[in-house]
């Protein structure tokens, strides 16, 4: 119980969950409307979730390791490392999950064709000790590189997918001139992990400015303050709504009406809530309930992946 605590255990089960929709509700109705089996074989498919959530649980890991101090002010009554796992044990397990983790990406590279898709999973890897060990500490910086990841993880899959795809010629011949709706819509799934996930940090560094402050972090709140934070929240949540309405609109000129339609009560009604939530925030709290909040949305736009296959 203590191991599921420290990897953080059901962020990770929903990374799994979002690389599983994406391929059975997206790739998989797309190559059986053209009556293609589907290039990405199951054990490369496993393999390769299986990779990015060992690196992913790794992250959880090392970022705990070094926000140890951190933790003491934030979250005591949280905390595993030296409470329930020694930093030893906890260092170990890390290294073990990374290394697996990246071993996968270059077995699943090997898998669909092309082995160095192996050094995108040792990047993301690196990515997440930075985050941890440096990066999460200065201005911004910390935020956009965790956004990016979210980012980078979906663009992964779609490179898999696509080299996949690719060394499978007869497949490859009948699909890949009909992949320009996937392509679309993996972009704008990615683009909405990005930017879901960047509120949901600078959100979640306003719960956190005690500890932060206390240990020297230069996070936007520390830096700038709680009114220009809500100002960045409001622009970035706004921005996203109105991306939404030109996701919308290539929805329904797309064929995926459907999901245009289901846009505006899961995911657009919630991020005007959240806006006022979090304008209204002013305690650990409220900043805690907001985050949660920007979870469930970034869920809700998981779920709606599954829409997309009524329409192949």
């Amino acid at each position: 119980m203590a191991w599921m605590k420290l990897i953080r255990l059901p962020n990770i089960l929903i990374l799994a969950a979002i690389f599983i929709l994406l391929h059975a509700g997206i790739y998989l109705p797309f190559y059986a409307s053209l009556s293609v089996a589907s290039p990405m074989n199951g054990w490369a498919f496993v393999v390769f979730v299986l990779s990015v959530c060992m690196i992913a649980s790794g992250g959880n890991i090392i970022n705990d390791y070094f926000d140890y101090q951190i933790d003491l002010i934030n979250k005591p009554d949280k905390m595993v490392i030296d409470k329930m796992i020694p930093k030893e044990t906890a260092m170990s397990g890390y290294m073990v999950l990374t290394f697996a983790g990246i071993a996968g990406g270059f077995l699943t590279g090997f898998l669909i064709g092309i082995y160095k898709i192996g050094f995108f999973f040792g990047f993301g890897a690196l990515m997440l000790y930075w985050y941890s060990e440096k990066f999460k500490r200065k201005l911004l910086v910390g935020n956009l590189m965790i956004a990016l990841l979210a980012f980078l993880f979906i663009v992964l899959l779609w490179l898999v997918e696509f080299f996949a795809l690719r060394n499978s010629a007869g497949s490859f011949v009948v699909a890949f001139p009909s992949s320009l709706k996937i392509n679309m819509i993996m972009g704008i799934y990615a683009v909405f992990a990005f930017l879901t996930t960047l509120i949901r940090e600078i959100i979640k560094d306003a719960e956190d400015v005690e500890g932060d402050q206390k240990n020297g972090c230069r996070t936007l709140p520390i830096t700038f303050g709680l009114p220009i934070v809500r100002m960045i929240v409001n622009s970035l949540i706004v921005s996203t709504i109105l991306l939404l309405v030109a996701c919308q609109y290539l929805c329904w000129n797309n064929s995926l009406k459907v999901l245009s339609i289901f846009i505006a009560p899961a995911i657009q009604l919630p991020l005007i809530l959240l806006l006022i939530r979090f304008n209204k925030a002013d305690s650990k709290s409220d900043f805690h309930a907001a985050s949660t909040s920007m979870k469930w949305i970034m869920v809700a736009g998981i779920l709606g992946i599954q829409l997309i296959n009524i329409h192949f």
